[in-house]
C-alpha cells in the first residue's frame, strides 16, 4: 500500500471511528465532500494543509493515526 492510501484509509477509518460524515468532515476542514473522498482512497493531490485541517478537525495527529 503506497503512502496516500495508507493515510488516507487511516483518516476514513478515524472518521467513521467518530461518526462523522465525509460532509462533516469536509465542513470542518473547509474542503470539499469530493476532496474528502479523493484523499480517503488515495487519489490525487493534496496539501499538507489540506491534511492537517482534516486531521484537527478529527481530533488526531499524524502520529496519532498510526497509534
Amino acid at each position: 500500500m503506497q503512502l496516500g492510501q495508507e493515510i488516507g484509509s487511516k483518516l476514513r477509518a478515524r472518521r467513521l471511528q467518530l461518526g462523522m460524515t465525509q460532509e462533516q468532515l469536509a465542513y470542518l476542514s473547509h474542503t470539499s465532500v469530493s476532496q474528502v473522498g479523493r484523499i480517503e482512497r488515495g487519489q490525487g493531490n493534496y496539501t499538507i494543509k489540506s491534511l492537517e485541517a482534516m486531521l484537527q478537525a478529527l481530533s488526531i495527529s499524524l502520529i496519532g493515526l498510526w497509534n
